[in-house]
């Protein structure tokens, strides 16, 4: 979800509009569906996104992923099979899920330090830092006030690279959920092209 209108997530990270807009299509480029981050090995993947989009009304990304339902669609995809994936949609249970991306750097949403790495994130003035607001060093992902104004600190991530949509017990977006099984795909034998299930979508 756009930090305009969810704000941060709960590890302190944001994504704005533009950004999500623009950067979207990386999972479609990169991404596969994993379960609980294990991403390093793209034979241990569930399955492919096939669409990506940016939803204007929601103010979201929204994926379509094919997730491999049998054997030999986990074998077309050089993954393995998706049967807990299945059977919770099976069973109208929902799957919570997390993103992965890396970036170049990520930017304090007050002060807007730069930090290739966790080590650079700026400290606040009691640390002998320059942010006013307590520096991402300490405060990331907390309510902080400065001169009397509540702020949410966290970091912007402004040239993400989307690597990983994963099955996790407790996504760190909080409207991060698959939303349902697209009936068309499930049931067709063969290759349907992600632009049309996302047609199918409207």
């Amino acid at each position: 979800g756009a930090t305009e209108m969810y704000g941060a997530n709960r590890n302190g990270d944001g994504f704005r509009e533009q950004t999500l807009r623009d950067r979207c299509n990386t999972f479609t480029k990169y991404a596969r569906f994993y379960r609980d981050h294990l991403n390093k090995d793209p034979s241990k993947s569930y399955g492919l996104v096939k669409a990506a989009f940016y939803n204007d009304e929601m103010k979201r990304v929204e994926l379509i992923c094919a997730l491999n339902a049998t054997m030999e669609a986990a074998r077309r995809n050089g993954g393995l099979l998706a049967d807990v994936e299945m059977q919770k949609l099976a069973s109208g249970l929902e799957i919570p899920v997390s993103m992965a991306c890396s970036v170049s750097h990520d930017v304090c949403s007050y002060c807007g330090n730069k930090a290739p790495t966790r080590k650079e994130y700026c400290r606040g003035l009691d640390e002998g830092g320059m942010c006013k607001a307590g520096g991402q060093h300490r405060n990331i992902g907390r309510l902080v006030e400065v001169d009397g104004d509540a702020h949410h600190m966290h970091v912007d991530n402004p040239d993400p690279r989307f690597f990983d949509i994963s099955n996790v017990f407790r996504p760190a977006d909080r409207i991060a959920y698959v939303m349902g099984r697209l009936e068309k795909a499930a049931g067709f034998e063969g290759t349907i092209s992600g632009a049309e299930l996302a047609e199918s979508l409207g």
